[in-house]
């Protein structure tokens, strides 16, 4: 099974297709006296990550328990499934598939062998069996242009007889949230003189393109061994701290740090200038 990634805007919405269930066969090999029943527990889980390029070694941070929910920050981001077989034997060319929401979409155009894509789904069939205590990821690179709340739902079977049903699907919320752009930190003056007062501006604090009001500002700043605490203004967009430095720090150099939380992200910038 391969890890397939995709980026496209879309309309957001909260709609999903519920999972489709694959037929199981019998299958049984013969040990003389008897018969005995080859079995293969598959277990499936929701696969989230802002990381788009999902590595095997990614997997485990990536995969979400059943039911449980995940913060994504950022529009961006990976979608798709974990299997894992706990046997006791491998199972048989599982089918497997994702069933995507309203408001995220596949990049449209891609094709794959293994997998059927429709605007809501993927239903794929893997190309080989996979082995006890092995197991298989797939995912697909997903984009939303607003944020908002997506369950995911993921299935699997295998014509292996599964001891255990209950495993083969599972669902996740992702609460998928805007992420918080901003500039750097700028000085003001560029060449400030000891003994004044030094501004240091963030700007640019957007998400989705549109400005957003920071709070709980924090101003920390030091001279030297001598802390600064500077008096912070916010407003749409923007956050100003305001240091009032000694006469005597001229040609040291005043450093510190504005933090603030914008959309339930929280963000610090650094700065450093020199006193003339």
């Amino acid at each position: 099974m391969r890890g397939y990634m995709f980026s496209i805007l879309v309309v957001v919405a909260a709609v999903t297709i519920p999972a489709a269930q694959a037929a199981q066969r019998s299958e049984s090999h013969s040990t003389g006296a008897r018969d005995v029943q080859v079995l293969a527990n598959l277990d499936v889980r929701v696969l989230a990550t802002t990381v788009l390029d999902v590595r095997p070694d990614d997997v485990n941070p990536a995969t979400i328990s059943n039911g449980a929910s995940r913060t994504i920050n950022g529009l961006t981001f990976s979608v798709g499934l974990n299997i894992f077989n706990e046997g006791p034997d491998a199972a048989q060319r599982p089918a497997y598939g994702l069933d995507l929401p309203a408001g995220l979409h596949w990049q449209s155009g891609q094709t794959d062998p293994e997998c059927t894509f429709t605007t809501g789904a993927a239903n794929c069939r893997a190309t080989g069996p996979i082995a006890y205590q092995d197991g298989a990821v797939a995912f697909w690179h997903v984009t939303a242009d607003a944020p908002g709340t997506y369950v995911i739902k993921v299935h699997v079977a295998s014509p292996t007889p599964d001891p255990d049903i209950s495993d083969n699907s599972a669902s996740a919320s992702l609460v998928v949230e805007a992420k918080v752009l901003a500039k750097a930190a700028k000085v003001v003056p560029k060449r400030p003189k000891a003994g004044s007062v030094v501004r240091v501006r963030v700007l640019g604090i957007t998400a989705a393109g549109d400005p957003i009001m920071p709070t709980d500002p924090a101003c920390k700043g030091s001279i030297g061994r001598k802390t600064l605490h500077g008096a912070a203004a916010t407003k749409p967009g923007s956050v100003t701290c305001a240091y009032r430095t000694p006469r005597s720090a001229k040609g040291k150099r005043l450093r510190g740090t504005v933090s603030f939380t914008a959309a339930q992200t929280q963000i610090q910038k650094r700065f450093a200038v020199k006193l003339r």
